[in-house]
Order: structure tokens, then C-alpha cells, then sequence
């Protein structure tokens, strides 16, 4: 009786150190499981971090690829625009150089083609024709009329005896390179010598430019 007591109380401690074991076991197969999870977990984890950092390397790749090329372009950019500012420079001075000789070229060439001397009875004057033409190769810019060297402005004043001399022309006149133009000189006079300017009197017409150039025709009064 006293074995067979003995007996079970072997077997509930051997039940209870196995219930222990197996407890023993059980939470550290639990822990295991958890662990291999969070492993699991950390795994996909890791994958997704070195799948957006393979995508980041990619797209970092792609900048510098577009950035070499964005600095290539601008440096055939500034190469294309040294040797348009060089192309520019030489084509400046090329202009300023024909320019420079279009001046040396450039002359000043006012011819008086014809001179006429006609006596209007009516009014008692001469009045004097003529047909002028630039000839030159730039813009003349006439100022005065002369007659006899004097400015028919002043011609009552400074002739004694004299008339007035007027002119048809209206200065400054801009005269330009190739065009012709006909104007009058009227002188008061007559075919006696009681007005200073008669029949035989040599007369000269000036035409002055505004920096002191004359052209000059005569005619004989008849």
C-alpha cells in the first residue's frame, strides 16, 4: 500500500515536471514563432528599404546622367556664344571699316548746269536762272546766295545805288546726292545805269554751303 502510494506520487511529480517542461517549451516555441515573425517582419522591411533605396540609386543615376548632359549643352551653349560674339566683333569691325572707307569715298559736288539772264520789263528787274545739280555723293546743305559776293539779304545795303536781290531758294536747303533743282535770283536794275546793274554787267551767282563751300556761275547781263 505504502509502494503503490509511493507510485503516484512519483507520477504526479513526474506529471507536473513534464507539465513544467512542456510549459518551459511551449513559451519558448511561442517566443521562437514571435521572433522568427518579427524576423519575417524586419525581412520585408529591409527588402522594401533596399527596393526604394535601388529606386532612389536609379533616379540619382538618371539626375546625374541629365545634369552631365544639361552641363554639356551649356557648354556647347557658351562655346556657340563666344564664337557668335567673336563673329559679331569681326562683322563690327568690318562694318566700321567699310564705313570708313564709304567716307573716304563720300564727296561733296554741287554743279551749276546753266545760267540765264532774262529782263522783266513790268517789274523792272533781272531775274536770273539757274539749273543746279548734286552730283556728289552726299547730302549738300546750301545757306546762301551771293550775288557779285554779296548775300542777297544785304544786297540794298551793302551796293550803293542798287536795288534789292532776292532769291526764290529757301535755306538751308537740304540738297540731296542725284536731284537737280532750278531758282531764281531777282536783282533790280534796268537797261539804263540809274540802278547800278545794266545791260553788259557781269554777274556772278554764289551758292554757299553751310560749312563754306561755294559754287559759282556767271553771266553777262544782255
Amino acid at each position: 500500500m505504502q509502494k503503490s502510494n509511493s507510485i503516484k506520487t512519483l507520477g504526479i511529480i513526474i506529471l507536473i515536471v513534464a507539465v513544467s517542461i512542456a510549459s518551459v517549451f511551449g513559451g519558448y516555441f511561442y517566443a521562437i514563432t514571435q521572433t522568427e515573425d518579427e524576423i519575417s517582419k524586419l525581412k520585408k522591411q529591409v527588402e522594401a528599404l533596399q527596393t526604394t533605396v535601388d529606386r532612389l540609386e536609379a533616379a540619382n543615376f538618371e539626375l546625374n546622367k541629365t545634369n552631365n548632359q544639361l552641363r554639356n549643352l551649356l557648354i556647347e551653349r557658351e562655346l556657340e556664344y563666344s564664337a557668335l560674339l567673336e563673329n559679331y566683333t569681326t562683322l563690327e569691325e568690318e562694318m566700321e571699316r567699310l564705313k570708313n572707307e564709304s567716307y573716304k569715298l563720300r564727296y561733296e559736288k554741287v554743279e551749276i548746269l546753266s545760267i540765264i539772264a532774262s529782263w522783266n520789263t513790268w517789274a523792272e528787274q533781272w531775274r536770273l536762272t539757274l539749273d543746279v545739280e548734286n552730283s556728289g555723293t552726299c547730302i549738300v546743305i546750301l545757306d546762301k546766295v551771293l550775288v557779285n559776293g554779296v548775300e542777297v539779304d544785304s544786297y540794298d545795303d551793302e551796293v550803293p545805288g542798287a536795288g534789292e536781290a532776292t532769291t526764290d531758294l529757301k535755306t538751308p536747303y537740304i540738297f540731296y546726292s542725284g536731284k537737280k533743282f532750278t531758282l531764281h535770283v531777282y536783282i533790280d536794275g534796268g537797261p539804263d545805269s540809274w540802278r547800278g546793274v545794266t545791260i553788259g554787267t557781269l554777274v556772278e551767282v554764289k551758292l554757299r554751303t553751310i560749312d563754306g563751300t561755294e559754287y559759282s556761275a556767271e553771266t553777262m547781263l544782255i
